[in-house]
């Protein structure tokens, strides 16, 4: 009996082992209204700077317009939220310059591909920072509206309207 259970633990250590590489994540989420093109992402460090795109795809199941929030011209807004043991946390929100720039117009049954460009400092550092270690499961966060006024913003949708499928971020603790 002894033989076995020694069997079972260095299968179950070979199975572990073998799954090392794979991501944190399950597969796609195929609710998400973002979803990422890939499952897991490598950060790297230069000059004490953390840096890693994420590709992203918006596709609007409504049957009216939706409206993403820019930070700039060239990049949608959004935050990043960290999958720890009691649920999702707030671990990085980008530099954004701007308010109320025109957002991106996605018809009904459309899609809107942009890839998120995320720099930032470890957590300490001048803004923008990594709140918590980055390797680990992450989510983006939009700023997605049902309507948009120039004047006023616009009507946001709830977080689970706003949120893309979970993907793994591996790289420097």
């Amino acid at each position: 009996m002894e033989g076995c259970a020694r069997l079972s633990a260095i299968a179950l250590a070979a199975l572990t082992l073998g799954c090392a590489d794979g991501p944190l994540v399950p597969g796609q989420d195929a609710s998400a209204p973002f979803r990422t093109d890939r499952l897991a992402y490598e950060a790297s460090v230069s000059d004490g700077m953390i840096r890693l795109e994420v590709t992203v795809t918006y596709t609007n199941r409504s049957g009216e317009a939706r409206y993403i929030a820019r930070c700039t011209q060239e990049s949608l807004a959004f935050s990043l939220e960290k999958h720890v043991s009691n649920g999702w946390v707030h671990a990085y929100s980008q530099a954004c310059p701007r308010v109320f720039l025109p957002p991106i117009r996605v018809p009904p049954g459309r899609s809107h591909t942009e890839t998120a460009v995320i720099l930032g400092f470890r957590s300490g550092d001048p803004d923008p920072d990594f709140e918590t270690p980055v390797p680990g499961a992450y989510r983006l966060v939009s700023w997605v509206y049902r309507s948009w006024n120039v004047e006023h913003g616009g009507e946001l949708l709830p977080e689970e309207a706003r949120v893309s499928n979970p993907f793994e971020i591996r790289g420097p603790e």
